[in-house]
């Protein structure tokens, strides 16, 4: 293990019996284990993923962070200010944008991902029922407190039913292009 440790350092100096030991383990080349099509040494790109992977789970540590302060920041104005002080704070535009670029960069390795293949015309016509339904529901609940009308229920509705279809058909045409 040790000797692998040093190996994917770059610190240990290979005896030709175990570069052979290796290969033989692997039923492959020497050129094959240890070097890349232009003769660069793949055990470089070992070590080069593992600080890129390193690297994604600071960016992650630091994200979740910096939520954490932005989240506890607009809790605190809620509490002073009310909803309406809460929403009128920069930091809330900035938490719903940073919000909505995370959903859709995790949509695409959701698909990667799905357990079960469903053709994509048929999980497209699924959430426009789901968005469709969702959209008319919280458009009837925006309209029915004293001072709305029915004109509050329908944007309300609209604004739903559009941020509801736009991630459908992104993740429907995730699904196409990937061949779902």
């Amino acid at each position: 293990m040790q000797t692998i440790s040093l190996i994917e350092k770059g610190s240990y100096n290979l005896s030709l019996n175990l570069f052979l030991g290796i290969c033989y383990t692997f039923g492959e080349t020497l050129d094959e284990v240890f070097w890349n099509e232009m003769g660069e040494n793949k055990l470089k790109k070992i070590t080069d993923e593992r600080l890129k992977l390193q690297n994604l789970k600071n960016i992650r540590v630091l994200f979740l962070f910096q939520n954490a302060g932005i989240i506890g920041i607009l809790a605190y104005e809620m509490i002073t200010s009310g909803l309406d002080g809460m929403t009128d704070n920069p930091l809330w535009f900035l938490f719903i944008m940073t919000t909505i670029v995370s959903a859709y960069l995790s949509m695409s390795i959701s698909v990667d991902h799905e357990e079960e293949r469903q053709p994509p015309k048929k999980s497209l016509l699924m959430a426009v029922v789901v968005v469709t339904i969702l959209s008319v529901i919280l458009g009837i609940i925006a309209s029915l407190p004293d001072g709305s009308d029915m004109t509050d229920g329908v944007i309300v509705g609209g604004v739903v039913f559009i941020c509801g279809l736009i991630p459908a058909f992104y993740v429907y045409s995730i699904r196409k292009k990937k061949g779902h």
